[in-house]
């Protein structure tokens, strides 16, 4: 029931709020935002970090979800207003915002926002799979995730709106990485996006400091945060000292045709 209250609550007040103030909504719709989609466990979170310290840039610290809980066009834009004054720096003036799972809302991005840029983030199935095994102790789960997610934006691999990364080349060539994405993003490139590092940031927690992230939600997102604020590291494969001859085979049996497609491999002798 009140659940049901809040939702009617904010329909009426989004929409009293662009009836008085039309040019609000106008003006977030041409701040070209800029959207970080892509299967969890993919660099999501290392690339909203990175691109944050450009001076034209500031990120929603943290994933709103907004798409995905929200329905009606005017609340999803109060929301995204509310986030975008709350966030905003005196010289930046686009937003980044990171949602994994906004990848399966798309469609929905260009809609409300038609002069957006999104980045789809792309990792080796390989270690997505081992590592939302190791966070949540399912490898299954993580191989049928990389697929599904990954599916679901196939039909914008090629929209020119749309950038496929690969985690793996920011990671072994960053500044050539960040030239072609600033490319994308029509945007100059800056030296201190490879030194993002630097000046800390607080994205999930409000320490930055190493965990194992093991024990519970809040040390979770302690190591995320500490994560973020490292440099970058030129390899992060885990799956060759990781993954067993099990979990290869099931690999193999259901993702190898994307592995293969995505250019990860040339075929199956792994």
């Amino acid at each position: 029931m009140w659940q049901s209250i809040k939702q009617i609550i904010k329909f009426v007040y989004a929409h009293l709020f662009f009836f008085i103030a039309p040019q609000k909504k106008q003006m977030l719709e041409n701040t070209h935002p800029i959207f970080i989609v892509g299967c969890g466990h993919s660099g999501t979170s290392l690339m909203i970090r990175i691109l944050d310290a450009h001076s034209n840039f500031f990120a929603l610290p943290k994933e709103t979800g907004i798409l995905n809980f929200e329905r009606n066009d005017k609340v999803i834009l109060w929301k995204f207003y509310r986030e975008y004054t709350k966030h905003k720096t005196t010289t930046a003036k686009r937003f980044i915002e990171k949602t994994p799972r906004h990848i399966y809302q798309i469609p929905m991005i260009f809609r409300l926002f038609p002069n957006a840029k999104i980045i789809l983030m792309l990792r080796d199935g390989r270690d997505v799979a081992c590592s939302i095994r190791n966070r949540y102790h399912d490898f299954e789960q993580g191989v049928y995730r990389w697929i599904q997610d990954n599916e679901v934006a196939r039909q914008y691999w090629n929209h020119p709106n749309v950038l496929l990364q690969r985690l793996e080349d920011l990671q072994a060539v960053p500044e050539v990485s960040l030239q072609k994405i600033l490319h994308f993003l029509n945007e100059s490139f800056e030296e201190q996006l490879l030194n993002y590092h630097v000046v800390p940031r607080n994205f999930y927690a409000e320490k930055t400091e190493y965990t194992e992230g093991s024990q519970g939600e809040n040390d979770h997102l302690v190591r995320r945060n500490w994560q973020i604020n490292q440099p970058l590291q030129k390899d992060t494969s885990r799956w060759k000292t990781e993954m067993s001859d099990a979990e290869k085979k099931f690999f193999k049996q259901n993702a190898q045709y994307l592995l293969e497609e995505l250019a990860y491999v040339k075929d199956d002798n792994w």
